[in-house]
């Protein structure tokens, strides 16, 4: 699911930061690692796959795609993922 705007795992890193008050560190592994790592808690190849391949940061992720199907299911307008992440910080903490 995804707000009105897109973002990338390090922008949203980046926003988690500010509202935080300090500097948090993003550091992108291959999907390969991703997968492996995934698989290392007893994911299929397959499955860690998909999963992996749907957090891409470069936008070519379907999920990265904003929509406003969100907006219809949920019946109100859609926040940015700045405005989630400050409703929700403590669980950041």
């Amino acid at each position: 699911m995804t707000g009105p705007e897109r973002t990338t795992p390090a922008e949203q890193t980046r926003v988690l930061g500010e509202l935080l008050g300090r500097e948090l560190a993003f550091e992108e592994i291959s999907e390969e690692e991703g997968v492996r790592s995934m698989m290392g808690f007893g994911i299929s190849r397959q499955e860690a796959e998909q999963s992996v391949g749907s957090l891409r940061g470069d936008g070519s992720s379907p999920f990265a795609t904003p929509t406003p199907l969100v907006g219809e299911l949920v019946g109100g307008p859609l926040r940015t993922f700045r405005q989630w992440a400050a409703g929700h910080l403590d669980a950041f903490r």
